[in-house]
């Protein structure tokens, strides 16, 4: 019979993994239970006990800190989801959210998810560390997946309700003001003649917003129906293939880079009720040939950007020459003042007619040497003796007899009095 401690090593035997036999830990060796004797049969059923109740110890403890983990998961893990899920159903919709009413509603509830999601994940933190793991990985794993949610979250919602308190008729974005609408954001289909609406959603269209048709070789003729007051900064910029635009007698105001590089539009005419004419308005229309204005410059009477070049983007009256259009020859001013150097350095104009202008300032028609002759209307009540310097003797200068009196400074055209 065996004993309790191996035959050919010496080492104390162990219990195997059958319940038949044992085995050396040293040498590795394994005898059968039978042939051990009846000490060394209660050593190994001694050990072997020890070990199932050590191994029973264990699983029940792993099952305890289970247990204790899985509400505070439960708990992090279901607002998570929601936020998730929410946030990519958002991303995937656009901005359609924007024009519903419940719209608010599925916001908060990300947000207050989101915030439940945290405080769970504060619970879940301090159970895991207590019961199964307190190290760095823990922190930086929870932190990162919130922070990533909540970015998800941020820019979804950002996205999803950028439109928020717009309005869509299924072809415009707008706001609905006081006023009437505001068109913001144009989705109907493009065709080579675009009418822009007087009204909309029951109200009258006061203006056309900031970009809503830029950049776009398709449209060669554009229609704004009355009602429209703005067509504001950039509205049309970059129509390469425009050609022609008619404006309603509404309209007040023509933003910044309104119709900048629309490079095709041949002739422009802006009504009489037209009080703002932005900067660079009509920049880079190098096929313009004919232009009627209400006035010249910005505005009819503020005395600031009066020169011609500004709505081509002059900056001043030095740079008349290098912005307005060289294809540009016929200009038609209906009123206002012509300030000094207004059309200084114009020289590609061959005709230039003004009706109802008041003033006429000094230089204002220095280096238009175009023009071959001009006529000045009965309403003009000032002009600066030095408004025509330069011109020559092959010119022709129409004046109202109440300027017989005036003379004109360095200028040898031939002047007649009406």
């Amino acid at each position: 019979m065996t004993g309790k401690n191996c035959p050919f090593c010496g080492a104390p035997l162990e219990p195997s993994g059958a319940r038949d036999k044992v085995v050396c830990p040293a040498c590795g060796k394994e005898f059968g239970y039978n042939t051990l004797n009846a000490e060394a049969r209660e050593e190994i059923d001694r050990k072997r006990w020890a070990r199932e109740k050590e191994e029973r110890t264990g699983e029940a403890t792993v099952r305890r800190k289970r247990s204790a983990v899985i509400l505070p998961l439960i708990a992090t893990a279901a607002p998570f989801m929601f936020v998730l899920i929410a946030a990519i159903t958002l991303l995937c919709t656009g901005d359609a959210l924007s024009f519903t009413l419940g719209a608010p509603v599925i916001v908060t509830l990300i947000f207050t998810c989101f915030g439940l999601a945290c405080a769970a994940a504060v619970w879940l933190i301090i159970v895991v560390r207590k019961k199964v793991y307190n190290g760095t990985a823990l922190y930086v794993s929870v932190s990162v997946a919130l922070a990533a949610v909540l970015a998800l979250g941020v820019v979804s919602v950002a996205l999803g309700m950028r439109n928020y308190g717009r309005e869509f008729d299924g072809e415009y974005v707008y706001i609905a003001g006081a006023d009437g609408a505001e068109l913001v954001e144009y989705r109907g289909e493009l065709t080579e003649t675009l009418t822009v609406p007087g009204s909309i959603g029951g109200m009258t269209v006061v203006s056309v917003e900031k970009e809503v048709f830029a950049g776009n070789a398709v449209v060669r003729s554009v229609v704004i129906e009355e009602g429209v007051k703005a067509v504001e900064t950039d509205a049309f910029r970059g129509r390469s293939a425009l050609e022609t635009v008619s404006f309603p007698t509404s309209l007040k105001r023509i933003g910044r880079g309104a119709f900048a590089d629309c490079a095709k539009l041949k002739k422009v005419v802006v009504p009489d009720g037209v009080t703002f004419i932005g900067s660079a308005a009509f920049s880079g229309c190098d096929s313009l040939e004919e232009i009627t204005l209400p006035y010249a410059g910005e505005t009819r009477d503020k005395g600031v950007h009066e020169h011609f070049g500004y709505i081509f983007g002059a900056r001043n009256y030095d740079y008349n020459a290098e912005k307005v259009p060289a294809s540009l020859k016929t200009v038609r001013i209906g009123g206002g003042k012509i300030s000094s150097n207004a059309f200084n350095g114009c020289a590609g104009l061959t005709s230039l007619e003004l009706v109802g202008v008041t003033e006429v300032g000094e230089n204002a028609f220095s280096g238009c040497t175009g023009l071959k002759s001009l006529t000045l209307p009965a309403t003009v009540e000032t002009l600066s003796e030095y408004a025509f310097v330069g011109w020559d003797s092959d010119r022709t200068i129409s004046l109202p007899s109440a300027f017989r009196d005036v003379k004109l400074v360095r200028c040898t055209a031939l002047v007649i009095y009406y």
